[in-house]
């Protein structure tokens, strides 16, 4: 906002000589002034939308009062060996103020609670005084600026990117990029490894990822971090699920758009209760992948909320477990999925 002129301000008056205003200096820093306003604006704008670096400060090794917000800069600080004295995770199935059931309750102890990601407590944050701030584009971008008071802060396109290059972002600002580039090269030697086993079969294979919520069906397409996963294992996915977008919501009438020869049901509706209508109805009962056995359930805070190195790590164990029983149809539809430790097969 401009400043309210003065009663003393001088005013440009007529020069009767030529017709011109007399105090052109004057125009001219008004002209500069507008400039930099609209330049200051340019700035604060552009910051709000696009991935923000850390302050270069070579007094700070690493960070050592660390915030998180949301799920992919809390996995990266764990990966990495540091802990954040505060976080603000995405959990659903109705357990607010929990972190990811999918972390070690050894990993997130001592770390305190601070709201969802949508909604982080700006006071909290404050009394933490951290020196860093890692968040989410999408979710923060409105209230970078205060953010960014409290700390340097980096804000990075979660959903667009892939898991690693929100990985090698949050790395960088803490300064990790060697030991992120290690956790990265495992993360692939495993795919390949899964690759290995497969042969053949992995490229034909067609992947289908289900989500049973309380009121909707959702398959989770080829734009979303389970569909980069799957395509970083170069599974493929079923026609109607190949298409770079995040997700689709489907109805009793839509069934056949969640078939493939493989379907991974994620269920985050405690009740199960359109799971249980879907799998009474006969185009459920028809779909190739039920005919064969081959519907798995799988936990799915890391299959469809996570979205760092942990989360990814864990697919690959489900993956791993899973697909190799895809060359028998006698299987058994699972109900019951392995625990977390049981599905770690290497640390991270």
């Amino acid at each position: 906002m401009e400043p309210k002129p003065q009663n003393n301000t001088t005013r440009a008056t007529p020069d009767k000589s030529d017709g011109k205003l007399a105090n052109l200096p004057l125009r001219g820093f008004g002209t500069f002034f507008s400039g930099l306003l609209v330049l200051c604006l340019f700035l604060t704008i552009r910051a709000s939308f696009w991935t923000l670096p850390v302050p270069n400060n070579s007094a700070i090794a690493t960070p050592q009062r660390l915030v998180t917000l949301g799920n992919a800069a809390l996995e990266a600080a764990l990966v990495l060996g540091i802990k954040p004295v505060g976080a603000a995770p995405w959990v659903g199935a109705g357990n607010p103020g929990s972190f990811p059931s999918f972390l070690d309750a050894e990993q997130v102890e001592g770390i305190e609670y601070l709201g969802d990601v949508n909604q982080p407590s700006l006071e909290r944050i404050l009394d933490l005084k951290p020196d860093l701030i890692l968040g989410s584009r999408t979710e923060h971008r409105t209230i970078y600026a205060l953010l960014s008071q409290i700390a340097p802060t980096v804000l990075c396109d979660v959903q667009a990117a892939s898991w690693q290059e929100s990985f090698r972002t949050y790395a960088r600002a803490l300064k990790h990029e060697t030991a992120a580039e290690k956790v990265i090269s495992r993360y692939d030697r495993r795919l390949a490894r899964l690759h290995q086993n497969l042969g053949d079969r992995a490229a034909a294979l067609q992947v289908s990822v289900v989500r049973f919520m309380p009121a909707q069906v959702r398959l989770y397409l080829r734009g979303s971090h389970i569909g980069r996963i799957l395509a970083d294992a170069q599974l493929s996915r079923p026609p109607a699920q190949d298409r770079p977008v995040w997700k689709e919501t489907i109805s009793l009438e839509t069934i056949p758009r969640a078939d493939g020869d493989v379907i991974f049901v994620a269920l985050s509706d405690p009740q199960t209760r359109l799971y249980r209508q879907f799998q009474r109805n006969p185009l459920w009962q028809r779909l190739q992948a039920v005919r064969a056995r081959q519907v798995y359930e799988v936990d799915f805070e890391y299959w469809i909320g996570g979205e760092g190195a942990i989360a990814a790590n864990l697919v690959v164990d489900d993956l791993l477990r899973y697909l190799a029983k895809v060359r028998s149809t006698a299987n058994l539809l699972t109900q019951n999925p392995p625990t977390p430790r049981e599905r770690r097969e290497d640390d991270l």
